[in-house]
This record gives structure tokens, sequence and C-alpha cells, in this order.
């Protein structure tokens, strides 16, 4: 009896993690970049597509772009990219917008994590309750967008 308890446990378990990855893998958001044409996804659960502002350049040229919203970790996936392609920022939410946050730096495997598919693509892995901006560049030309993973934890 005690061995079928154990067995039921750990196939409970098993369904549990199991439905976790699944979840993790199902894609919640999905685009080509307008300007460089990368196909981006975007999985781990809720993503909220709107517009926002974005000014690199300390609060004089604000530029339209899009924020994706996301109270959980994600992942991001982009097909046909290398890491040298793309760049992740922290940016600081403003009255106006977003601005680079100057004060920090993003630490690899801490507050993001790079990883590649077994077919090539190239995901980043954010556990970090932040916002961030996000620039993916190609021959075809360069793309950024705001990604606000901010949640109480």
């Amino acid at each position: 009896m005690k061995h079928w308890l154990q067995l039921t446990v750990l196939l409970l378990v098993l369904a549990v993690l199991v439905s976790c990855a699944k979840a993790e893998e199902t894609p919640a958001w999905q685009g080509t970049l307008p300007n460089s044409g990368v196909v981006m996804t975007v999985s781990g659960g809720e993503v909220a597509e709107s517009e926002t502002f974005w000014c690199p350049d300390n609060r004089r040229h604000w530029q339209e772009t899009c924020l994706l919203t996301a109270p959980h970790s994600v992942t991001l996936t982009w097909q046909g990219v290398f890491p040298e392609q793309v760049s992740i920022a922290f940016a600081n939410p403003d009255r106006d917008g977003f601005v680079p946050e100057t004060d920090s730096d993003l630490i690899e495997k801490v507050d993001y994590t790079p990883r590649v598919t077994a077919d090539g693509a190239l995901q980043y892995r954010i556990d970090t309750a932040y916002c961030f901006i996000i620039t993916v560049s190609t021959e075809r030309g360069t793309d950024f967008f705001l990604l606000d993973c901010r949640r109480e934890i």
C-alpha cells in the first residue's frame, strides 16, 4: 500500500512539472519585428501589447514604441539572430514613458539567461521583475521595444 501512495505522489508531481513546462513554452505573443524582419515569440504566460514612449537621450527626443507587459517571468525567442545582434538594458518608468536606467547594469544569468533551442533559435529567459529596453539588429534594420515585467515578488 505504501508503494502505491508513493507512486501516486510521484505521478502527481510529474504531472505538475509537465504542465508548468508546457505553459513556459506556450507562445503568449508572436510577431515579426518591422525593421529587422525577425520573428519573435514571448512565452511563459499572458502578455499585453500597447504603445508607450521611449527617450534614450535624457528626455529630449521621445519615440513611440511597442510595450509588452508581462507580470511574470517570460522567455523571448528570436529566429535567425545571434547573441551579438540582441542587446538588453534596464529601463526606468517615467511619467511620459520610459528612460534608460543609468545606475545599474544587467548581469547575465542573474537578470536574464541566454539559451539556444534545439532548432538554433536564440532565447532569453527574463526573471528579473523590472523594465527592459531590448534592441534587435540585423542587416535589414534595427527594432527596439520595451518589456515591463514588474510584479510583486
